[in-house]
């Protein structure tokens, strides 16, 4: 199960669908995520290995406001 921030990510959601969990994230700020990352729209939850996670969260911690912050 993928986990950002605290935050269980849905699996069986593609991860632009599946980062909206997060507060603060709406459809254009997923977009600017998934590119500046490099992440595939269409890549499932639980497809993502652990770096990407890792890269994820660093650009969310540094670009990002988001819930919890």
């Amino acid at each position: 199960m993928a986990r950002l921030l605290g935050i269980d990510l849905p699996n069986n959601k593609s991860f632009y669908y599946a980062i909206q969990y997060l507060y603060g994230i709406g459809p254009a700020m997923a977009a600017d995520i998934c590119y500046t990352v490099g992440i595939r729209h269409d890549l499932k939850a639980k497809d993502l290995s652990e770096d990407e996670l890792a890269r994820i969260a660093g650009y969310l911690d540094k670009e990002c406001l988001v819930e919890g912050q």
